[in-house]
């Protein structure tokens, strides 16, 4: 078997997500205090979606607030059904984290379905972005998102790629961070053409 030999890893820091969403989660706990949560976790497992996870879940705990990984599978449609019969277990659920931006994009239609209102019965935050997650921002659907900036990690491959095979340049020392950004009602203005074209 041919050996690959590594140039460079350009990715999210996933430890950083966990430190950003434990400040988050803290300051939106000043003003809403959750009577039961859940991070609504499509890869259970998986180190990075874990530790994105993490900072939603050991915060909200350290607060007193019952919380718990929900195992929502690798399917959109069926995560968002998981997830409905979660909150229809336990309806005083109040609060979701969820993994990326396709699991969130199904279960707040589902949820509707239900007669939930959310942003108002249940607050969400989640992880990327999409045209659709700014527009639930901007809906006050979803309070916040944390962006991994995967435009960056495909674009700057390429460009430390070139230069290395070019001029034999050294990348820096790997890996190189990519995110976490997060994402406000207030940064929306300046994101949606961005979002749209792929850049964001």
């Amino acid at each position: 078997m041919a050996r690959l030999n590594l140039l460079i890893t350009i990715q999210p820091d996933n430890e950083a997500i966990r430190d950003d969403n434990i400040k988050f989660v803290t300051f939106t706990l000043f003003t809403f205090t959750p009577k039961r949560a859940i991070f609504a976790n499509h890869h259970p497992g998986a180190t990075n979606i874990e530790a994105r996870g993490r900072g939603y879940i050991d915060t909200m705990k350290a607060k007193g607030v019952i919380v718990e990984s929900l195992d929502i599978t690798e399917d959109a449609v069926k995560g968002a059904e998981v997830v409905a019969a979660y909150l229809m277990a336990h309806p005083e659920t109040d609060a979701i984290f969820s993994s990326n931006t396709l699991r969130t994009e199904t279960i707040i239609p589902r949820l509707e379905a239900d007669g939930i209102k959310v942003g108002v019965d249940v607050k969400i935050a989640q992880m990327d972005s999409s045209p659709k997650i700014l527009e639930y921002i901007q809906e006050g659907k979803v309070m916040f998102t944390m962006d991994q900036q995967q435009y960056l990690q495909g674009y700057l491959g390429v460009v430390f790629a070139y230069l290395s095979a070019k001029y034999g340049y050294i990348p820096p020392p790997a890996p190189v961070s990519t995110g976490p950004a997060t994402i406000t009602a207030e940064d929306i203005p300046s994101l949606v053409d961005l979002v749209k074209e792929g850049y964001r």
